[in-house]
């Protein structure tokens, strides 16, 4: 168990530094507020990961974590996915338009798919810690461990109130 762990503590390594990256380029664009926070997010969720497995920490919150970093990329992927989809229909119909003055670039996501995903960020806030008030009771987090996530659980919910302030304030325009 010890060894498969260390690997897949290895493997989630990897997903680290494909997180920066995608956190660099949706911070770059400037245009969207809760997609680099569900990123940041996902990277935090990734780095705790890395670290329970090193350590052998396979139990049931060890789980939940990675459900929800999986859900994460899926509901992330979906969402870039179909943004991308409507830029091209965008980009299809102005073409067809001819239009003759320029157009200011197209933000990467709209304001709907924003919302959607400080939505999706504060569930997952939620169940994370619904699934940590279990734990206390000697499941597989030490309380140190549980105490240091729901400080991060904290941190992050603090971001994503900042992150709705910021849309409705326009911050990503």
């Amino acid at each position: 168990v010890q060894a498969r762990a260390v690997k897949l503590s290895q493997a989630e390594q990897e997903i680290l530094i494909d997180a920066d990256k995608a956190l660099i380029l949706l911070k770059e664009d400037g245009s969207s507020i809760a997609f680099p926070e569900s990123v940041a997010g996902i990277r935090q969720d990734v780095q705790t990961l890395v670290n329970w497995l090193r350590d052998a920490k396979v139990g049931e919150l060890t789980q939940a974590v990675e459900k929800d970093v999986i859900e994460a990329l899926e509901e992330l992927i979906e969402a870039l996915q179909k943004e991308m989809e409507k830029s091209d229909d965008d980009k299809k119909k102005k073409q067809q338009q001819q239009q003759q003055q320029q157009d200011q670039s197209q933000p990467l996501v709209d304001q709907l798919a924003e919302l959607k995903m400080l939505r999706s960020l504060q569930l997952r806030v939620n169940r994370r810690t619904k699934q940590l008030s279990r734990t206390f009771d000697g499941e597989q987090a030490s309380e140190a461990e549980a105490v240091q996530q729901l400080q991060q659980l904290s941190g992050r919910q603090a971001r994503i109130q900042q992150a709705t302030s910021d849309l409705v304030k326009g911050k990503n325009k």
